[in-house]
């Protein structure tokens, strides 16, 4: 499997989290990552261990998700994580997007919930953030909301096919 490296920033530019994943392949909804139990994981303050899961990454869209299969060993528990981001960038092997703070969270037992809308309002601030950015964090952060709680593609058991790839590889 190819290595790619995946880099959020803050608006300002400033590093959010940087790691390496193993790209399984892509389907209509985007490009499926596998990230290893234990790799590394840096953010500006620590560089911590990661707890085996998903990402996918898909084209034009203000998202990108986690599907955490188990237990996370940074103390999260949930098995979906979307973050509300600018469209990603993709240049070779290098995956790029501006995290805007708003994140879904579905919970195991199947609770969703929104993260980090004071977050969201602090740096929106802080960041002079343009009014079509807030607007369209917003809107897509409802969007996404709806389309987990309705289990609607991709969130709807998609990524068990690409689970299964990344797990007997």
């Amino acid at each position: 499997m190819k290595e790619i490296r995946v880099r959020s920033t803050k608006w300002d530019g400033a590093l959010h989290k940087d790691f390496t994943a193993l790209e399984l392949g892509t389907d209509r909804h985007g490009r499926w990552l596998w990230l290893p139990e234990g790799s590394p994981v840096r953010t500006p303050v620590v560089t911590f261990p990661a707890g085996a899961g998903l990402r996918l990454v898909p084209e034009h869209t203000w998202w990108t998700a986690w599907f955490i299969p188990g237990r996370v060993e940074c103390g999260r528990q949930g098995q979906l994580y979307v973050d509300v981001c600018t469209p990603a960038e993709c240049t070779g092997d290098l995956i790029e997007f501006v995290d805007l703070d708003l994140d879904v969270e579905r919970l195991g037992e199947g609770q969703v919930c929104v993260l980090d809308e004071d977050e969201f309002e602090a740096n929106r601030h802080r960041y002079d953030y343009p009014a079509e950015l807030v607007d369209r964090a917003l809107r897509t952060c409802g969007e996404v909301l709806a389309a987990v709680r309705g289990a609607e593609p991709p969130f709807g058991g998609e990524h068990l096919r690409w689970l299964a790839v990344a797990t007997r590889s």
